[in-house]
Parts: structure tokens; sequence; C-alpha cells
């Protein structure tokens, strides 16, 4: 009998050390294009969660937003902004971003998009809050950043500006 217990507990080491792992599993990977109607795209930020892409579309009489170049970034009116869902094929335009500057950014849980227009920092709930401004802008916008404590972090030719999202400036 001790033969037997011994033989089963070789044979069960044995065939426990052999077990393989599964397979890793594959990345996912995903490829899609922005297309519009009203022209060319110029500036594209997806959001932390991965199910919404903001970008920028033709100016509101149908023509192409007509950038060229880094300096197009600030040129007044240069075009709206647009949001889509990744798992839609429509876009829907975002409603008072006519004067905007295509320097997105996103809360870290995606319920809004941050741009500046103007001499403002404004802020938005997602897909059709109002815009909110929270902050005068100092210098020419360089890029923001919304961080895990709630105040944004502003970069502009005048330095950095830290913003709390109850405003300021």
């Amino acid at each position: 009998a001790a033969v037997i217990v011994v033989s089963a507990l070789t044979a069960a080491a044995f065939f426990a050390g052999r077990r393989t792992a599964p397979p890793a599993p594959h990345p996912l990977a995903a490829q899609f294009g922005i297309l519009s109607t009203m022209g060319g795209f110029d500036a594209a930020s997806v959001s932390p969660n991965g199910q919404f892409i903001a970008y920028t579309g033709g100016t509101t009489d149908g023509g192409a937003s007509g950038f060229s170049g880094a300096g197009a970034l600030f040129a007044e009116g240069a075009g709206r902004f647009w949001l889509r869902r990744l798992d839609r094929l429509e876009a829907t335009p975002l409603l008072d971003t006519e004067s905007a500057i295509p320097l997105f950014f996103w809360s870290p849980d995606s319920r809004y998009l941050g741009y500046m227009a103007e001499e403002s920092v404004i802020v938005r709930e997602l897909p059709d809050g109002p815009p909110h401004v929270v902050a005068a802008m100092k210098g020419r916008p360089l890029g923001a950043s919304w961080n895990g404590r709630g105040a944004l972090v502003i970069g502009a030719t005048g330095g950095l500006f830290k913003v709390d999202l109850s405003g300021g400036s």
C-alpha cells in the first residue's frame, strides 16, 4: 500500500510540474479613420478610458479647416471640435468651439474635456454639457493636463500654472 501511495505522489508531482501556463493574450489593436464632410482634421485626442476621440474638423460654413502647421493651431475660428464614441461611426460637433484652440485635455475619468479659447481655459461635461470657463489664460497656451487631485496644470509662454477646478487664474 505504501508503494501505491508513493507512486501516486510521484506521478502527481511529475504532472504538476509539467503544467504549461496558458498562452498570453494578444494585445488588442484597432485602426480607424476620421472621416469628415467638413474637411480634414488637425488635432485629435483619445479619452483616458479609450471610449471617445475628440478632434478638430472644418469651419462652420462647411469649408476645410485650412490649418497649415503649428502656427495655424492659434488661428481664430480655425475649426470646430467633434466628439466621437469609438464604438460608433458618427461624430457630433461640440457647440461653441469655433474659436477654440485644439489643445485638448481630459479629466482622469473621461467625463470632461478641456480646452483653451480666446483667453480662457474651458471645461465641459461630455457628451453635450455647456462650456464652463474655469480660469483666465496667461500667455500663449502650450498644453494642459488634468491631475487626479482635481487640478489643471497649464503650460503657457508665461510659465506653468496650477488651477483648482473651483475657478481661478
